[in-house]
């Protein structure tokens, strides 16, 4: 779940006709692969872009922290129709 936008020289991300997406963004402030300007950026370019951006900066490295299993199961859950069988 680490948020960013890929930097690829001549591509920019289309985010025209996406105004209100909802779109989910959690990065640890300690990930040592990504850090975390990555997620402010992309956070920051898909609001310019009208998105409905959540964004949960956390103390974590690489990871999602379990306490927010929860909380992202019914950030979906309020946006994903249930299907019945």
């Amino acid at each position: 779940m680490s948020g960013f936008i890929p930097i690829v020289e001549g591509w920019r991300p289309d985010l025209a006709g996406r105004e209100g997406l909802p779109v989910t963004i959690v990065h640890g402030r300690r990930d040592p692969i990504m850090e975390i300007g990555f997620a402010r950026r992309a956070k920051d370019a898909l609001e310019g872009g009208g998105l409905d951006v959540t964004y949960h900066e956390t103390d974590a490295a690489h990871h999602v922290e379990p306490r927010l299993i929860p909380e992202l199961q019914q950030w979906v859950a309020d946006r994903v129709p249930a299907r019945t069988a």
